[in-house]
């Protein structure tokens, strides 16, 4: 895994040291999470804005809101 974004610093981290999950957040309990992946070529997302509607679509679903907007992500 190359980023993962930490709820409790609340940005995108980097370090495998940061990259953990409190036992009591919603996906480990729960079993409330989203997962979207995406091709990336020559440093360019493919076709991004799909998945990132994709992505919002999940979270409603499963009624989780995102952390930031769309735009930001």
């Amino acid at each position: 895994m190359l980023s993962f974004y930490s709820s409790e610093l609340d940005v995108i981290v980097e370090d495998p040291a940061f990259m953990v999950m409190p036992i009591d957040d919603r996906i480990i309990n729960r079993a409330h999470g989203i997962f979207e992946s995406m091709s990336i070529n020559k440093f360019k997302f493919f076709n991004i804005k799909t998945h990132l509607s994709r992505l919002e679509k999940s979270a409603t679903n499963a009624g989780i809101s995102l952390p930031m907007s769309l735009d930001k992500i």
